[in-house]
């Protein structure tokens, strides 16, 4: 959720639905891990509230723009 603020108040860029490559086989090791504990049912207190079935990921990275540049270095 962290990300998610800082990308709305414009320090952030999200380069949404692309990733690095040399991170592709972490994302499947995740990706993985969350399916299992789903089928497990680690996430039942969740059903009412949305349906585990239809989990998507959606994979991003987020860049430092310019504007949040000088907003981290204002901070130190």
């Amino acid at each position: 959720m962290y990300f998610i603020n800082l990308r709305n108040l414009g320090i952030l860029d999200a380069h949404e639905n692309k990733w690095l490559d040399d991170q592709e086989q972490f994302n499947v090791y995740l990706e993985n891990n969350i399916k299992i504990l789903v089928e497990k049912g680690e996430f039942d207190k969740f059903k009412e509230e949305c349906d585990l079935s239809k989990i998507s990921f959606i994979r991003c990275f987020y860049l430092i723009n310019q504007f949040g540049q000088l907003f981290f270095k204002s901070l130190s």
